[in-house]
């Protein structure tokens, strides 16, 4: 994309009058690409642009198919492909824009894809990405057209020329954010530094305000909503009044213009605004500035096109990246004088504008277009009296059904997604007032409906002051008119706890009609542990939610349960996809299930939506008018897909599989073969937690204290342990030992420890006695923070990684391993089952396949395989005659690579004629391995009653 004050620029210069027969011809219902019309529409484009050289259906040379048009140079080299689709198709398809590069890509000299409908025109130059776009039906679009696309402009590569100097709109907002954040923080500094008397809170907020102001006339001043160069005159003002010896600080100005702002000044051309934005503030009024604060960094701010560069989706990233820096910035402020930069260095994020419309147009839209469905708006109007009198009633019905509906974000932040909602409503208002004026005389007044949207249909919740203030803002430069009050959003947008708040006080007229229609958002998600052990928040959630509670879940999960109870119909939330597998959201998908099922879920596994989140994400969909369970869903698998790529997977319903979800289990995101087949696997089965004991492992909250690299000879050796870990554990073996433990559990009284223990644990006593559970808790300084499950450590083991790829579980019965945290351990504490019969079947591919659907994938596409995930495991209770042939395996499997192990470690000693002899005897115990594994993965198919086809699926054929 071109910046856009430079493309504004150059097709200045340029004057396009004959487009009235290429417009005539796309205000047609319909296009065929491979009828008459094609070539009439490539005629008049060859007409229009002053094309020399345009030939229709060029072959390409490899596949022989034919390219709709080529525009060719003076010397006959081709330069641009045209490549033409009926109106009915999306050209964004990525079927059709590979077969045009498959042209382009064949002919040197080609720069350009032209791809159309016939309503709209996308130019690509070196990537599948768009380059430009083109509304084909709009008039305004043609002289644009002409400057990219002329002979000359192509010939003389002026595309590349423009993308070359441009800045893109990424660029630009770290450009402007770097300055504005820079600016904000000189001002929070000096605002402390000359205001001693006030509380750095009221600093903060009166910081905010003042943003919020000063980022509203720049805005304002290039939208011509008060006169051009405001920031500059005012300045200038101030350094002529101190030419002559006059020292009125230069805030007092500012603060002039402000109330010029709020109430009007015609002698200086300022129209009424108010809004409470510029309302008349004590704080405000009564602060001090210094001078230097506010003059150069707001003159270079000044200095950017707010009008066209700038616009209001650029100051949309600029200001929820704000937010993201705000509370680091107020906790900097808390602790000390000076404000720090805690910005992210290269980070400038925010919820991607893609995200923003999908879930519009799957809540707020999804709605308007069933209410015009059922108004039979899509369907052709007959030509009589009374089918057109019906048309323009339902047409009033439907207007009269848009401005009712009642649409909230709990999490508003800084307003994006009541601006998508804001763009999108209008549209439909503007989309109205076209059809009606086909059946009613005479104009519409539709000056002030941007106006009413914001005030009857957008409602907003924060916790957050200053996110308050700028989703207000974020509304207000959506809809500001000269001469035009500012919308009042106090009833709209509002401080408040939306967990603990009383939604009846806040909005009583809609929830006393039965809630809001829609409820869309990015909720936070973190663990309410981290609002700390004694929180009052957390407790008081917990009393407000028992029905969700368990332990210290996210807070996410709070947050779906609100927008289910205070929304009628639907829900929209991109947030983190944990919920859908985490053991403490079972109360959770039950309470979804019973009053708002899924309808239809995007799962990102592993790309990442936001940069600066390793949290994988979805996006979800609820309907409280839904009664069943299935749901539509789509999971991308890999870490890289272009947004292009996403949008037209996500918009096309035939890419989606169906999912069934059941009550008391995870919501595991597969189709309904897969499905099936874990209910197999499940059958009736006992779950593994049932008949084993099993946890994860110790923690000491002191690794650096207990665990050391070496062997530490300095300590008795009954008091050393090795470390069990993930990097050792394999599939029926452990691998070389990598760390060792100090373990003293068993011991009553540090004065029972010996001397080099206790002279190593007294040299870090103030650590230990930091730890959380010591001060919290009353745990004993000197023992490990939480040793879990110690009386279980005398028995065998089977172990694996708290994240792993697959199912890799190992056999311990050497009594010498401790495992800590990211470790899982299963105890041999069933008498009818052996241990090694378990292992068989934890390795196999059997329910390697049904752990997909209970462990949660993590963003680099490894499992978590906690304790109530791999718990859940169906295991099969059969007579101990029957676990011999998978014990039998077992110990085959184990011995075979304890002998490889051996060998290997021995390998380079030995001369050539033994390595020979050694590496044939290695290959032929990993064969006895690989057919003991398969042998093993045979009987369990069977012992689970697994099909052939079922087999293939589970083995990974199909």
């Amino acid at each position: 994309m071109f910046q856009k004050s430079l493309l504004k620029n150059f097709i200045k210069s340029f004057n396009i009058q004959n487009y009235s027969d290429i417009l005539k011809l796309t205000t047609k219902d319909t296009f065929i690409a491979e009828d008459a019309n094609g070539a009439e529409f490539i005629t008049l484009l060859s007409k229009m642009l002053n094309w020399n050289n345009c030939i229709r259906e060029v072959k390409n040379d490899t596949d022989m198919k034919k390219a709709d048009g080529v525009v060719y140079d003076k010397n006959k080299n081709p330069i641009a492909i045209i490549e033409l689709k009926s109106s009915d198709k999306k050209i964004s398809n990525r079927d059709i824009i590979a077969q045009a590069f498959r042209y382009k890509n064949e002919k040197p000299t080609c720069k350009y894809v032209i791809i159309s409908n016939f309503k709209q025109l996308d130019i690509y130059s070196d990537s599948s990405d768009v380059c430009f776009s083109l509304d084909m039906t709009k008039s305004e679009s043609y002289t644009t057209l002409y400057a990219l696309l002329s002979q000359s402009s192509l010939e003389l590569n002026e595309i590349a020329r423009l993308k070359k100097l441009s800045k893109s709109q990424d660029e630009i907002t770290k450009e402007v954010y770097k300055e504005y954040s820079s600016f904000r923080l000189k001002l929070l500094n000096n605002l402390i530094e000359n205001n001693q008397e006030l509380s750095k809170e009221h600093i903060f907020e009166c910081a905010n305000k003042l943003l919020d102001r000063f980022m509203f006339i720049l805005f304002a001043e290039d939208r011509g909503l008060i006169p051009a160069n405001s920031i500059d005159t005012v300045i200038k003002q101030y350094e002529s009044s101190q030419e002559w010896g006059d020292g009125t600080p230069l805030y007092n100005y500012y603060k002039k213009y402000f109330h010029f702002i709020d109430i009007g000044n015609s002698k200086v051309n300022i129209p009424k605004y108010n809004g409470n934005l510029f309302k008349f503030d004590v704080e405000l009024e009564n602060i001090i500035i210094d001078d230097f604060c506010l003059k150069d960094d707001l003159s270079h701010l000044s200095a950017y096109d707010f009008s066209d560069d700038v616009d209001v989706e650029v100051l949309g990233h600029i200001f929820e990246q704000s937010l993201n820096d705000l509370e680091k910035i107020k906790e900097s402020l808390f602790e000390e004088h000076k404000v720090v930069n805690t910005r992210k260095k290269d980070g400038v994020f925010y919820t991607p504008k893609f995200i923003t419309e999908y879930i519009i147009n799957n809540t707020v839209a999804k709605l308007c277009d069933d209410k015009k469905e059922n108004l039979k708006l899509f369907n052709e109007v007959k030509d009589t009296k009374k089918s057109k009198e019906k048309r323009r009633d339902d047409l009033h019905t439907y207007r009269e059904f848009l401005e009712n509906l009642k649409i909230v974000d709990p999490a508003c932040g800084s307003g994006a997604f009541l601006t998508a909602s804001f763009r999108y409503l209008l549209n439909e208002h503007k989309w109205i007032q076209k059809e009606l004026f086909k059946y009613e005389a005479g104009l519409f007044d539709y000056h002030d409906i941007d106006k009413q949207i914001i005030e009857k249909n957008l409602f907003g919740v924060d916790i957050n002051n200053a996110s308050v203030g700028i989703a207000k803002l974020s509304l207000w430069l959506q809809t500001a008119k000269r001469d035009r009050p500012l919308s009042n959003l106090m009833g709209n947008i509002k401080c408040a706890n939306s967990l603990l708040s009383d939604w009846n006080e806040l909005f009583p007229e809609i929830m006393a009609n039965g809630g809001f229609d829609c409820v869309i958002g990015n909720p936070p998600y973190f663990n309410i542990q981290i609002l700390g052990a004694k929180s009052e928040v957390a407790k008081e959630i917990q009393e407000t939610f028992p029905h969700i509670w368990q332990d210290k879940s996210d807070i996410l999960f709070y947050f779906i349960a609100k927008a289910i109870e205070i929304t009628k119909s639907k829900v929209g939330f991109i947030t983190s996809n944990a919920f859908l597998h985490s053991a403490k959201a079972v109360k959770l998908r039950n309470f979804i299930l019973e009053n708002a099922p899924i309808s239809k879920i995007v799962n990102f596994e592993k790309y990442m939506v936001f940069e600066d989140a390793s949290i994988t994400s979805a996006i979800i969909e609820f309907d409280k008018n839904k009664k069943d369970s299935e749901c539509f869903a789509y999971s991308f698998k890999d870490k890289n897909y272009g947004v292009n790529d996403i949008n037209n997977t996500i918009s096309d319903l035939k890419n989606y599989f169906e999912v069934r979800f059941k009550k008391d289990t995870v919501f595991a995101l597969v189709d309904k073969k897969v499905s099936a087949i874990n209910d197999k696997i499940d059958n009736t089965y006992s779950k593994l937690n049932s008949i084993f004991k099993i946890g994860k492992g110790m923690e000491t909250a002191a690794n650096k204290q207990f665990i050391f690299k070496k062997y530490p000879s300095d300590f008795p050796k009954e008091f050393i342990k090795k470390r069990m870990s993930g990097d050792i554990i394999r599939k029926y073996e452990i691998d070389t030992l990598k760390e060792y433990i100090l373990y003293f559990e068993n011991i009553e009284n540090f004065e029972d420890l010996p001397l080099s223990i206790q002279n190593h644990l007294l040299e870090n006593i103030d650590f230990l006695e930091n730890r959380a559970t010591v001060k919290n808790e009353g745990r004993v300084w000197w023992r490990y923070s939480r040793p879990m499950h110690k009386k279980f450590y005398n028995l065998n083991k089977i172990w694996c990684s708290y994240r792993a790829k697959e199912n890799i579980f190992c056999f311990d019965d050497t009594k010498e391993y401790i495992g800590l945290t990211n470790t899982t351990v299963i105890f041999d504490t069933n008498d009818d089952l052996d241990l090694k019969y378990l292992l068989a079947l934890l390795n196999s591919k059997t329910l390697n396949f049904r752990y997909k659907s209970i462990g949660k994938q993590t963003g680099s596409g490894v499992y978590e395989y906690f304790e109530n995930g791999v718990g859940k495991l169906p295991i099969p209770n059969i007579p101990k005659k029957e676990q011999e042939p998978f014990i039998n395996l077992v110990n085959i499997i184990i011995e075979s690579k304890e002998k490889i192990a051996k060998y290997n470690k021995h390998f380079d000693s030995l001369n050539a004629v033994d390595k020979i002899e050694i590496k044939e005897e290695i290959e032929k115990l990993e064969s006895l391995v690989k057919e003991s594994v398969d042998e093993i993965d045979g009987l369990v198919y069977g012992l689970y009653g697994l099909s052939g086809d079922e087999i293939r699926i589970v083995g990974g054929g199909e």
